[in-house]
């Protein structure tokens, strides 16, 4: 707490709106626009690797989280004050830092699969100004910004040495699935238990039904479909973004309405919007390009 008292008496009405701005850049909402970028127009197998290793170190941080169950620094101590709005996006217990290691998931598999240095130093650039931004905005400690890049740096280090070695569709995704739904029912059984309430175990259950989602249509896509991300002109490839984001908006919309608070609701949610991004849409596009032959 001391480093956050410190910083704390550093800020400024500037720095509090740019540290704001910056800490989106963990956001899971953009991350997933990313990733569906990269996958829909870009490269598709950097995609696939950013997703094993961000679904796969994000669900070790939401267990450590329901685990540990560390309480957020105001809440540690009472006089201390994070910056106003910064609350909002501060779901769940503090250890580790989720914004932090998505952050680190991302970007530094972007980072791993650049070839031009200058987007090698904005993609640290942007792991290195999100895991400050929580530490300026008291919201994290440097405990929880330490363990979330480890944790993000271990997984983006498998990733890489595992599907260096060219493993069997199939392994990665059983292994992907298995390590899901384990971490759904770890959760479930302290919600049941009266360990955590469903506040707290909503952030587990979205990452689990994603990963899922995603282990189940990395292996149809690589097997059935085979679509062609870069094909198609710039004014083809934005318009495919632009539809393939907006159906994904409205899907999110619709099935949160239609769960509600259901248990096992966000788990649901995010499995079909992950089987869309990774599954439904691919294979829309793979029927646009037998239509339309060489855009």
């Amino acid at each position: 707490m001391e480093i956050l008292w410190a910083i704390s008496e550093a800020r400024t009405p500037f720095f509090d709106k740019l540290f704001s701005f910056l800490t989106q850049f963990g956001e899971s909402t953009l991350l997933m626009v990313i990733m569906a970028a990269v996958y829909w127009c870009l490269d598709k197998n950097r995609a696939y690797r950013i997703g094993f290793g961000f679904f796969a170190a994000s669900l070790t941080v939401n267990a450590l989280k329901i685990t540990l169950r560390i309480p957020r620094p105001w809440v540690r101590d009472s006089a201390f004050m994070p910056v106003e709005g910064s609350k909002a996006a501060s779901t769940g217990y503090s250890f580790p830092s989720g914004h932090t290691q998505a952050a680190c998931s991302v970007y530094g598999s972007l980072s791993a699969g650049a070839k031009h240095k200058f987007l090698h130093i904005i993609y640290i650039t942007l792991i290195c100004a999100v895991s400050f931004s929580r530490l300026y905005l008291g919201v994290h400690t440097p405990a929880d910004v330490a363990c979330a890049l480890a944790v993000g740096g271990l997984f983006l280090l498998a990733t890489e040495a595992i599907f260096k070695k060219n493993p069997k569709d199939s392994l990665l995704s059983i292994g992907l699935a298995v390590f899901s739904l384990a971490g759904c029912i770890y959760g479930l059984i302290l919600y049941y238990k009266g360990v955590i309430v469903l506040d707290y175990l909503k952030d587990l259950l979205t990452v689990s039904g994603s990963g899922c989602g995603f282990a189940l249509c990395f292996y149809l896509e690589r097997k059935y479909i085979n679509f062609d991300e870069r094909r198609g002109n710039t004014f083809f490839q934005l318009l495919k973004l632009a539809i393939g984001l907006g159906v994904t908006v409205l899907l999110k919309s619709s099935l949160k309405w239609l769960f509600g608070e259901f248990v096992l609701g966000n788990f649901i949610r995010y499995f079909v919007l992950l089987v869309w991004i990774m599954g439904g849409y691919p294979w829309v596009l793979r029927g646009v390009e037998g239509r339309r032959g060489n855009v």
